[in-house]
């Protein structure tokens, strides 16, 4: 699909998985291509940057990567 457009790393890692689980939840054709097989393959990642990151350059376009990056922009810090 497309390369990925902005960095997941440790700190923004559970907003990213927390969005992806949301599109899943409320859109069953997301992400367009191999949605069944994507939230499969989605559910038996490790939870580590780089494992999001190499199922997004997968599954994602370039306008679900944007989306995401939005999410994860507009979520608070966790507090810690």
């Amino acid at each position: 699909m497309a390369k990925h457009s902005f960095p997941i790393e440790a700190s923004n890692l559970e907003a990213a998985r927390s969005y992806i689980l949301e599109q899943f939840d409320t859109k069953s054709w997301w992400p367009t291509q191999g949605p069944l097989q994507a939230k499969e393959e989605f559910e038996q990642l490790p939870a580590t940057p780089e494992a999001l990151l190499a199922w997004g350059e997968k599954w994602l376009d370039g306008s679900q990567w944007r989306q995401l990056k939005n999410a994860v922009e507009d979520t608070p810090p966790a507090l810690g």
